[in-house]
């Protein structure tokens, strides 16, 4: 609420009211990231019933459609997901797209859809998270190379455009495979 009034006090109120509506959804993205879906659901349908009244031209369709598909993927609806991010292509759902792909063990979509996001941005830390899970069982040294350059590039990166929190998303398990693979690498 503070936040909104300071950038309603604002001279350009629509500049103000824009900010604070990309504002929510990064606030509903880190809130489905936390588990507290029914509030980042409520907080993501009032976001999108001010775009329209906004009339300024502004493109929020990539924020909408990564924090909806999100929303979907932890809600369970994976197929909906899927759907939605086919639907909406960016390169947060194509992202997004690229883990579901890996975490249903599709490795030749996963693969595919991180050569893509590579060829987008060669630094893109869900594309590499993903090739480090590919890698893992056949090449462990590798795997750990990925990993470490996803890590690398979500602390020392910034994506051009709005920063989103789904860039994120996959910094837990990117930690825990380069812990594992350490320990991995040292025992042999």
């Amino acid at each position: 609420v503070g936040c909104e009034r300071h950038y309603q006090a604002q001279l350009h109120i629509a500049f103000g009211e824009e900010s604070l509506v990309f504002q929510f959804f990064i606030t509903a993205q880190v809130l489905i990231m936390q588990g507290n879906l029914t509030t980042a659901e409520a907080l993501i349908i009032s976001s999108e019933e001010r775009i329209p009244q906004l009339g300024t031209g502004v493109a929020f369709g990539p924020i909408v459609h990564a924090t909806r598909g999100l929303l979907y993927e932890r809600q369970g609806d994976l197929t909906k997901a899927k759907v939605w991010y086919l639907e909406h292509p960016d390169w947060h759902t194509e992202a997004r797209l690229g883990i579901m792909y890996l975490m249903a063990s599709d490795k030749k979509n996963a693969r595919a859809v991180a050569k893509s996001l590579l060829q987008q941005d060669p630094r893109n830390p869900t594309a590499r998270v993903i090739l480090g899970a590919l890698e893992e069982e056949n090449d462990p040294a590798k795997a750990l190379r990925e990993y470490q350059a996803a890590l690398d590039n979500m602390l020392l990166d910034r994506p051009s455009g709005q920063v989103q929190p789904i860039y994120y998303a996959e910094g837990p398990r990117c930690r825990q495979a380069i812990l594992r693979l350490q320990e991995q690498l040292r025992m042999k």
